[in-house]
């Protein structure tokens, strides 16, 4: 009798846990459900945002139309020579590090990552200067000619560097972007295949 009544007692406890298990799922499905947008709502937050970009692009070209004027890659250079920013193939050759251009902590990070040349960067860094800086260069604009990227830059005869970008801003006249030993004196008037030039210390 006792055999029986296990048996029994058996049978009934896997039946209430089935039954509550298929409850339970039941239930998760169904909040689940409950809880996810239809596929039309979502449909129309995407047409919304979508409508909402081309307003705002629509906004910004007819600002932009009213207020600014299209200008050439002349004008950016100059502006971009002014504000002392190296362009990668102009500003730099096969000896450039980031130290010497200005870009640490901006193009190049400090605390992470691992690259060719990265010892190199992080012993600069932390124990003293790179041995070239970057300099802008005011030359003598009565010459109309530019001197071209990679020309030698001279102090008394001797080869200190070369030069990058040339251009001429509406307000400074002609400078340019250099690479200089850094050892060259910084009141030292430079010259330029025979164009003297003056230095603003960047980096």
């Amino acid at each position: 009798m006792k055999k029986v009544l296990l048996v029994i007692a058996i049978i009934a406890g896997f039946g209430g846990t089935a039954s509550a298990q298929s409850k339970v799922a039941h239930v998760n499905t169904q909040k689940l459900l409950d809880t996810m947008p239809s596929r039309m709502v979502v449909a129309q937050s995407i047409e919304d945002y979508r409508l909402m970009l081309e307003k705002e692009l629509k906004e910004m070209q007819e600002t932009f139309g009213a207020t600014a004027m299209q200008v050439g890659t002349w004008a950016l250079d100059a502006e971009r020579v002014a504000a002392g920013r190296p362009r990668i193939a102009f500003e730099t050759d096969h000896k450039s590090i980031p130290n010497e251009l200005g870009v640490l902590n901006g193009a190049v990070h400090m605390k992470k990552g691992c690259y060719r040349g990265q010892e190199t960067v992080a012993k600069i860094y932390n124990l003293g200067n790179p041995p070239r800086r970057l300099v802008m260069l005011h030359l003598d604009g009565s010459d109309v000619g530019f001197p071209a990227a990679g020309t030698k830059v001279e102090n008394d005869g001797v080869v200190v560097g070369f030069v990058g970008t040339v251009a001429r801003h509406h307000e400074l006249g002609t400078i340019a972007l250099a690479i200089v030993k850094r050892n060259t004196p910084v009141d030292a008037t430079l010259s330029i295949e025979g164009i003297p030039a003056n230095q603003e210390v960047i980096v």
